[in-house]
């Protein structure tokens, strides 16, 4: 900065010189001191390790010093001709040296964009290529400095905007953001094709969808409707990732307007914000916005507010509804902007469905909106979206030649399938077979597939079920008496949470049931992340064993690999979880292997326990308090006093202790407090007692 300071003064000093009637130079002595000065500091900040990018902007206020020297020596014997050559010096720095410094200054840590390190190179080889001449030459650098004092202040724009659009769609996505999305079976390839395409064929008619995309008078909306398990939500998902979705809804939107896909995938096993309409609401401005981020200002209004006219911005308290209303502003102030709605699975939605169904009507009334919806055929849905038949799909309808092409190319893949179809005509029928009972259920076809392919490797029957709850009574039936006692365990585990829950807190809950002391005692560590890989691929060959695949992990780190926080035990779907609910097939099973010993709640508060005590992140502080607050909510239901205080509260009493990094008794600090919240707030009196007694 020293430099830059030194180099800003010798120019004012050789525009003073020029700007004297006389040419008199009082000031020369001074400027040749502060010469030696540029030069000093120039060799000493070479030395400083200082990035490339600031080197540059050094070299050029030395190559400008030593131009004015050159000048500064012409000055003793020609006054006149200096007047010359710094004409264009003074002429055009005069304007622009004040700004460039306090641009410099405020700029020096963010000269990181590409523009800006071009012109800084050009400039750089610019200066070293000066002539005899060197008025031309600086108003050129003049220009230049111009250039890069306009592209800093664009960047320090640039950063207060990406702060403010960072800030926004951090308050707007939570973690299970996409865990739907991710965890929905991607189309077998070249299934759905045809609506996209919109084929005809003798199983069915035309559809309607690509006109529908590309009418731009056309603001009904679109139905696509289903039994469980006839593959809803994978067409969902790849109407949404399809690039010839986008290039139908051009055709409405135009070349020149902005064109957004919003999405939400409502999962009723899911957490709150997966089935809510707030949930829903937070999907949508998050995908509008990070495709949109002009239309952070619509946001701002609602989100923050300046304080002091102060650059920080603070998020506000949103009240109730807010997030609804700045959805419609959005769409309402942003005419051009054309916006294609897709929610997948209304009928998973956790309110009334006349709640949901008025939010989709009201997303449809806009001039720039489409909105897509899928769910099973409820009255509610038929009632408001099914009158229009060009405007609906009923899918199980439409997938026999989808099924033929999934169930062929799976079973032909396998080699012993392979070689019976080339002996006689069983395999081709048996094909034919699964096609004519599928009923158009996707589900029933993927578990009658696997389940023929197990059954391969040992000459097996060929029968199947021919329904849904048949089948997962079969598979319950099919697991090996050794097991079910696990069976009903992990079952029973799975049912209780409102959230899917990590893999590593199944493999914590099995590990207290046959390590005693743990996860109180100190000695164990937290697992490496190689171990964490090696512990969840367990836990995955386990719940195949214990539940037939009905359980399944599913990875949502953004790798697919393995991770202690993103690999979920989650449902293969929908129909699976509504069958355990209901089934009496399943409450036998319950009732005929259930362990009187085993409490699910006890379990579940010593795995998250464990999960909180030897998370890999354990020793940096952190601390998932949403865990912590799970911990409490399973604390509660523990019926026997007796038993929670001899299982539950050295639980409790441990978890206390995760929240202090050093080896205070939490019960002399605040976190004594803390504690006596999360218990108050779910009615464990005695524990506060408990608590206020030591």
């Amino acid at each position: 900065m020293a430099l830059f300071d030194l180099t800003w003064k010798l120019i004012s000093g050789a525009r003073a010189i020029y700007q004297s009637v006389d040419g008199a130079a009082p000031d020369a002595v001074f400027l040749e001191a502060l010469l030696e000065n540029v030069a000093g500091l120039r060799r000493s900040i070479s030395a400083s390790g200082l990035p490339p990018r600031l080197h540059a902007l050094c070299k050029l206020s030395e190559d400008l010093a030593v131009e004015l020297s050159g000048i500064l020596d012409t000055l003793k014997t020609r006054v006149l001709s200096l007047k010359e050559m710094t004409q264009n010096l003074g002429a055009n720095l005069d304007t622009h040296v004040d700004d460039v410094r306090d641009k410099v200054v405020d700029q020096l840590s963010h000269v990181k964009t590409a523009n800006v390190e071009t012109l800084i190179e050009h400039l750089c080889e610019d200066v070293q290529q000066l002539s005899i001449r060197p008025s031309a030459e600086i108003e050129r650098i003049s220009r230049q400095i111009e250039a890069l004092s306009n592209a800093m202040a664009q960047l320090q724009a640039d950063v207060h905007t990406t702060r403010d659009l960072q800030g926004v769609l951090r308050f707007l996505k939570f973690e299970s953001l996409e865990f739907r999305l991710d965890s929905i079976s991607t189309a077998h390839r070249r299934t759905f094709e045809w609506v996209l395409d919109g084929e005809e064929d003798d199983t069915r008619g035309p559809t309607n969808f690509t006109s529908w995309l590309q009418n731009p008078d056309s603001r009904a909306i679109f139905w696509v409707r289903g039994k469980p398990g006839s593959g809803k939500s994978t067409l969902m998902k790849f109407l949404c990732n399809e690039s010839r979705t986008v290039e139908h809804l051009r055709e409405w939107a135009g070349e020149q307007n902005p064109l957004v896909i919003a999405k939400h995938f409502f999962w009723s096993a899911g957490a709150s914000l997966q089935k809510s309409l707030e949930g829903l609401v937070h999907s949508l401005l998050f995908d509008i916005l990070r495709q949109c981020p002009d239309h952070l200002r619509v946001a701002e209004r609602r989100f923050y507010h300046r304080v002091n006219d102060a650059e920080t911005l603070i998020v506000e308290t949103l009240r109730p509804g807010a997030l609804w209303e700045m959805l419609q502003d959005l769409i309402r102030e942003n005419p051009t902007t054309r916006i294609c709605f897709f929610i997948d699975g209304l009928d998973e939605f956790q309110d009334e469905s006349g709640i949901i169904v008025h939010f989709v009507e009201v997303l449809a009334r806009h001039q720039n909106t489409k909105v897509c919806v899928s769910s099973r055929p409820w009255a509610e849905f038929i009632l408001r979206f099914g009158g229009n038949s060009s405007n609906l799909l009923k899918l199980e309808d439409l997938t026999k030649r989808d099924i033929q092409m999934y169930v062929s190319e799976t079973l032909m893949s396998n080699q012993r399938f392979k070689r019976l179809s080339e002996q006689d005509g069983t395999a081709a029928q048996l094909m034919e077979e699964i096609v004519q009972k599928s009923d158009g259920v996707f589900l029933w076809v993927y578990l009658v597939v696997r389940s023929l392919l197990e059954g391969m490797k040992y000459a097996d029957s060929t029968s199947f079920p021919t329904d849904l709850e048949e089948f997962f009574c079969r598979m319950l039936r099919d697991i090996p008496p050794v097991y079910r006692s696990k069976t009903v365990q992990t079952f029973q585990t799975a049912m209780v949470p409102t959230a899917s829950m990590p893999a590593m807190v199944y493999h914590y809950i099995e590990r207290s049931e046959e390590t005693d002391g743990f996860p109180l005692e100190d000695h164990w560590i937290p697992p490496s992340e190689n171990e964490v890989a090696t512990l969840i691929q367990e836990t995955t060959l386990k719940l195949d064993g214990w539940t037939k695949g009905l359980l399944e992990v599913v990875h949502h780190h953004r790798d697919r690999r393995p991770s202690y926080e993103l690999s979920k035990v989650e449902f293969i779907h929908r129909t699976v979880f509504d069958f355990f609910q209901e089934s009496k097939t399943v409450h036998d099973l319950f009732d005929t292997h259930s362990d009187p010993e085993f409490d699910v709640y006890d379990r579940l508060c010593h795995g998250l326990l464990a999960y909180v005590k030897f998370h890999p992140q354990s020793k940096t502080q952190f601390t998932d308090y949403n865990v912590i607050m799970d911990i409490f909510n399973y604390a509660a239901p523990v019926a026997d006093d007796a038993w929670r205080i001899q299982r539950i509260h050295p639980v409790l009493d441990e978890t206390g202790r995760t929240l202090r990094v050093d080896n205070q008794d939490w019960k002399d600090t605040p976190t004594a407090n803390t504690m006596c919240e999360y218990a108050a707030g779910y009615g464990l009196k005695d524990y506060i007692d408990e608590i206020v007694r030591t």
